[in-house]
């Protein structure tokens, strides 16, 4: 089963990616299937590691209110 992901792109990136799948004779979505598919074939399992959060716990204080606000605030919202 497919389903509809939403992300943001870098804007030349993505015109590179327009570009290759074009060129490719292939739909944008297949493509970053691909790409996808071959990204995660090539990583094995083992190699994800959480040493960088590990490392970094307890690297920066904040205030249990402050943090309640960063984690509210719309991540998508431009000022």
């Amino acid at each position: 089963m497919q389903k509809k992901v939403g992300t943001i792109l870098d804007e030349n990136l993505l015109k590179m990616a327009k570009q290759k799948a074009l060129a490719q004779h292939t739909s944008l979505s297949h493509l970053f299937t691909e790409a996808l598919s071959r990204y995660l074939q090539e990583k094995p399992e083992s190699s994800l590691s959480f040493s960088t959060i590990e490392a970094s716990f307890g690297a920066l204080k904040i205030s249990k209110p402050d943090l309640k606000s960063v984690l509210k605030e719309d991540l998508y919202e431009t000022n």
